[in-house]
């Protein structure tokens, strides 16, 4: 996880408890180099994207977009249908795939709760929200079988 708390520390984000989100963390490697990684905090119907983070020599390669492609798979699988996230200056990005901006005090009470939102992002950063329950579930069949209850799984 030390490669993974470095890249997120060189990319100004908030590193701070981001070692507990081990089982939900995918990374993006490139010829054995760590290239990208961004993690989830689930909280049932509600997910905190945290730190999508894509190192220097890599970024411009849509690798950020399809870290945040398989965490929205990872997420609807657990059950989530709504994302939150605070992006301190990364809010037009976010914008872009399809985030829109919403008000702090009506995230969800165990998203408000998050170290994230009450101590780690400045009252600056934007909250932004976007609904997941349509996105297609980018998963091997195999994954599937493991979750029966996910529509579209055998």
């Amino acid at each position: 996880m030390r490669p993974c708390w470095q890249l997120i520390t060189a990319n100004n984000l908030p590193n701070v408890d981001i070692e507990e989100l081990v089982d939900n963390c995918i990374v993006a490697g490139i010829e054995s180099k760590l290239a990208g990684v961004v993690a989830l905090e689930p909280y049932g119907p509600s997910g905190l994207l945290r730190s999508l983070a894509v190192a220097h020599d890599y970024q411009g390669r849509a690798i950020g977009r399809e870290l945040y492609t398989k965490l929205v798979s990872h997420a609807r699988l657990l059950g989530v249908l709504q994302l939150y996230l605070l992006p301190i200056d990364a809010a037009h990005y976010f914008s872009a795939l399809g985030f829109q901006r919403t008000r702090r005090g009506e995230a969800p009470e165990p998203i408000q709760n998050t170290s994230q939102f009450r101590l780690l992002c400045p009252e600056s950063a934007v909250c932004m929200v976007r609904d997941i329950t349509e996105e297609t579930i980018h998963a091997t069949t195999d994954l599937l079988r493991l979750h029966p209850d996910v529509p579209g799984a055998q």
